[in-house]
């Protein structure tokens, strides 16, 4: 009798071609990449950034944004970023302070500057920025460009009475496909550029990388994907802002 395969024939050879292009898609963002890509979009609006032809931002972000001020709610602390600060249980971090938290989930530097207004509307004494990581996916957004609105919206944060602390870009983990050795370095390039923007306003900046990365990136104990943090990782982010953020409030116990 006689047995046929996948692996004797030509169709597991095109399983294998398509499998491999389809992880090339993921991690350099070629076709079929940016159509997958728009329909999720399109279906859960929650991947992030879209293309624009200056500077990659997302209507998604004002669109939040604008559901979260309107509440009206004031505090003491307003965390600011991407979906790093998106996942944080601030309010359980430090729970003797009073937090908003307004990160939003595939948000850009540019993004956050779009939205300034409606965290300034929150009249905090202390700002917490951490955001760029998303930037950095797109081509388009140049260095330049990306520093350009570092300056921006550092700029719009300090207009207020606010004390403005500027955190480092978490850099990722190249465990993860999507964060390559070139994505890195950019980030390292604008992490570089920080500290002379936020001195710039009067702001001041926090190095988060000398407690959550290594060599390779981010620590991959502190991280499930590379990227993201794990619940170690923000037991880390707490103990690095508690000095800023609540200096008479005790860290959580180590895990």
């Amino acid at each position: 009798m006689h047995h046929f395969g996948l692996r004797s024939g030509p169709a597991f050879g095109l399983l294998l071609a398509v499998f491999i292009w389809g992880v090339a898609a993921g991690a350099y963002q070629v076709f079929p990449y940016p159509m997958m890509r728009e329909v999720k979009n399109m279906i859960d609006g929650h991947e992030g950034p879209m293309p624009n032809v200056v500077y990659d931002t997302h209507a998604k972000s004002a669109e939040i944004a604008a559901g979260l001020a309107q509440w009206g709610s004031t505090a003491e602390v307003v965390m600011v970023g991407d979906s790093l600060t998106e996942g944080g249980r601030w309010n359980e971090m430090f729970p003797n302070i009073s937090i908003l938290n307004r990160g939003i989930g595939g948000d850009t530097v540019g993004n956050v500057a779009d939205r300034a207004s409606t965290v300034l509307e929150a009249r905090p004494r202390k700002i917490f920025l951490m955001i760029g990581l998303n930037d950095i996916f797109y081509p388009r957004n140049s260095e330049a460009q990306i520093v350009d609105q570092f300056d921006r919206v550092i700029g719009l944060l300090t207009r207020g009475e606010a004390q403005v602390f500027v955190q480092s870009i978490v850099i990722c983990n190249s465990i993860n496909p999507v964060c390559t050795p070139r994505r890195q370095e950019r980030l390292r390039r604008l992490n570089a550029a920080l500290p002379t923007l936020a001195a710039r306003h009067g702001a001041m900046f926090i190095d988060l990388n000398a407690r959550m990365t290594g060599d390779g990136g981010l620590r991959k104990e502190l991280s499930w994907d590379g990227m993201h943090l794990n619940g170690q990782g923000y037991r880390v982010w707490q103990g690095v802002l508690k000095p800023y953020v609540a200096p008479r409030q005790a860290a959580l116990p180590p895990s």
